[in-house]
């Protein structure tokens, strides 16, 4: 075939795809004309049927509707007088077109109603603070405010404790034309949407007239990569129902392959729930209330969990039973979030604090989970006790004791008043332990303890972490945040003797003759004896970004073995390297792992093996390990040990008779 370059193309061809593009363009643009129109219709065919039910209804045509002629419909009677009740909003004995319009059975549920929301209520509360705090905009409804400085107001108001973190993304959300500032309509829809009432991606409502709620959670949750859309993967590795894939098909309207949410709220689609008929469903004995008795029994189980945070706290006039209204309100009506997911109680402090209640970046709902929060707590004191609110309760951390001899495990030590503990260390003589401990308000606060041998008799001492014993027991090393993070010398009543330095993890060696620390990318020793400051481990000498704290000492003094992250890997090494100052540094590598190992770690009494705890990727927890330090070996999983437990860290008696581990049961 000859292609002759020096003549121009025939326009044919060009005319053929023009004709074409056009004819596509027509048919997709007349697509969309007939779905409106076919919409419409549905629409008006709907109304014309609601208006024909209404005047077939109202047979005297006085324009509403009395009980009697409600109750000649065709249903039970026992329904239909449930039902003038439920919906004669306004208590007047009758319905008028408006509340004959919520009825069920008469026009699609998307287009039934308006039902009043009380959700409304919230809504116009929200929009009074508004104008409390900014009273320029009553005046001057133009008026713009620096987007940071409204939102910065905003997140410290709706904090109880008064912290919190101002994001690139929360301001992108509210200032929706990036001008860096917000006028009153954004910050009305802003609240809004921090209630749960809008999506503000979309500016899609998310709560109908009808009464129906998105399923935003839903939606939220099968978007995995939080991209705004669901693909057909994402739907189909959520939706367990062998229809799903037809189902992902009519909610893709438009055929992309993708979801949004503007789709998912389609009327005819499945992305509602519909919190009225719920209610109807439940009420079994037709009074217009659901007991507790029948919302245990008509609800699914896997939203069982709800119940105790439905009935009794939304019974607002205390009559033990729950009104349409009042479940309207409730977390089981509202499916913003995955409110059947208990929260959990992360710092051990046995209550809920509002950090811990909220459910993070992917739902931007701080109002209502204020609201939520607030109505839950009874006492007005910012947490939620399991008696105000039910969570998953974590165990306090423990200390498991392992008998080296016997190979008896058992459960040693736990408070609830000291959540989180660690970092065990045995006097020189066995007869007391020190460890450290903290509770809800973090690490910074946390304190040194000291209890006997037995786990008896615990006493606070001093603020610190990581206590280290002399070997005479008079004294103690310890770490502290006080004039940045430093290492400082104790006496075992708790006072300080000095600060040692600027460091962290500080170790006494058994000789008693040094305290090591780490500072930076380097090992530090102090000697006891002059006060003097020596370099051990410089940076310049080895290739490791990162040192972590409770590194040991063997238990002639002659080695130190840490825990350190390699140079541009997350791979971790268990080294060892040589004390003697002076002499070859002697770095051993004993163990390249990607499981992470715990900081914690001991020393055997023979010092040919240590005491390791780290991941075990089949129980899918931390576990100890006993790691020869002979080139070529490989650490050995514990016998005799609780698989059940988590443990944390390790350390061993002096007397070498047992092993300690900070643990952390399962809930």
């Amino acid at each position: 075939m000859n292609f002759n370059l020096s003549q121009p193309p025939s326009s044919t061809p060009c005319r053929f795809v023009l004709s074409i593009l056009c004819w596509l363009l027509c048919a997709v643009a007349l697509s969309a004309q007939e779905a409106e129109l076919s919409e419409a219709k549905w629409i008006a065919t709907q109304q014309a049927r609601l208006r024909d039910e209404f005047e077939k209804t109202d047979s005297n045509g006085n324009g509403s509707i009395t009980e009697a002629e409600y109750q000649k419909r065709n249903a039970g009677l026992k329904v239909l007088k449930r039902d003038f009740r439920l919906f004669d909003f306004n208590g007047d004995q009758s319905l008028s077109e408006g509340e004959f319009a919520c009825t069920p059975g008469v026009i699609h549920r998307s287009l039934r109603g308006p039902v009043p929301d009380p959700m409304e209520g919230l809504r116009l509360a929200a929009v009074d603070a508004l104008e409390d705090s900014f009273e320029q905009w009553q005046e001057n409804p133009a008026l713009e405010i620096d987007s940071a400085q409204f939102l910065s107001n905003f997140l410290k108001s709706v904090s109880p404790n008064g912290r919190y973190t101002l994001t690139t993304q929360q301001i992108r959300m509210a200032d929706r034309n990036g001008n860096g500032r917000i006028n009153r309509d954004e910050a009305v829809q802003y609240l809004e949407s921090q209630l749960g009432l809008r999506d503000l991606s979309s500016r899609l409502m998310l709560r109908e007239p009808s009464g129906r709620v998105l399923l935003y959670h839903r939606f939220i949750s099968h978007d995995a990569n939080q991209d705004r859309r669901v693909s057909k993967k994402e739907f189909l590795d959520k939706m367990k129902r062998k229809d799903a894939a037809e189902i992902f098909q009519q909610g893709d309207i438009d055929g992309d392959g993708f979801m949004t949410i503007e789709e998912t709220a389609h009327p005819r689609w499945i992305g509602y729930m519909d919190p009225i008929m719920e209610f109807r469903r439940m009420d079994s004995d037709f009074d217009g209330l659901v007991s507790l008795e029948e919302l245990k029994r008509e609800t699914p189980k896997y939203r069982q969990s709800l119940i105790p945070q439905t009935l009794p706290p939304f019974d607002a006039d205390g009559d033990g039973k729950l009104s349409l209204s009042e479940y309207r309100l409730s977390l089981m009506a509202n499916p913003i979030c995955p409110w059947g997911a208990l929260r959990r109680d992360a710092n051990r402090d046995q209550q809920i604090t509002f950090d811990e209640f909220t459910y993070g970046d992917k739902y931007h709902c701080h109002l209502i989970w204020l609201f939520y929060f607030s109505h839950f707590d009874t006492n007005d004191d910012n947490a939620l006790t399991f008696d105000e609110f039910q969570f998953k309760k974590i165990p306090p951390l423990s200390f498991h004791r392992l008998s080296l001899e016997t190979g008896e495990l058992e459960l040693f030590f736990e408070n609830e008043t000291i959540p989180h503990i660690g970092s065990p260390a045995v006097s020189p003589d066995g007869a007391s332990i020190l460890f450290d401990g903290y509770g809800s308000q973090g690490i910074r606060d946390s304190h040194i303890y000291r209890m006997t041998s037995d786990g008896k008799n615990v006493q606070k001492l001093v603020t610190g972490l990581m206590p280290t014993w002399s070997p005479g027991g008079k004294q103690f090393a310890c770490s502290r945040y006080e004039d940045g993070s430093t290492v400082w010398l104790m006496n075992i009543d708790g006072t300080p003797e000095k600060k040692i330095s600027e460091g962290w993890g500080a170790q006494w060696s058994p000789d008693g003759k040094y305290i090591s620390f780490v500072f930076g990318r380097e090992i530090r020793f102090y000697n006891v004896e002059t006060g003097l400051l020596r370099f051990l481990l410089q940076s310049d000498t080895h290739d490791y970004r990162y040192f972590f704290w409770n590194m040991a000492w063997s238990p002639d003094s002659s080695r130190i073995a840490i825990k350190c992250y390699k140079q541009n890997s997350n791979e971790v090494d268990i080294i060892s390297f040589n004390t003697k100052l002076g002499e070859d540094i002697d770095l051993r590598v004993h163990l390249t792992t990607e499981k992470n190992p715990e900081a914690d770690l001991a020393w055997f009494p023979q010092g040919k093996h240590l005491l390791i705890t780290m991941r075990d990727p089949e129980r899918q927890r931390n576990l100890p390990y006993k790691l020869s330090i002979a080139e070529g070996s490989e650490p050995q999983l514990l016998e005799e040990i609780d698989d059940d437990v988590n443990y944390n860290g390790a350390t061993v008696a002096p007397n070498g008779k047992y092993a300690l581990f900070p643990t952390r049961r399962q809930p």
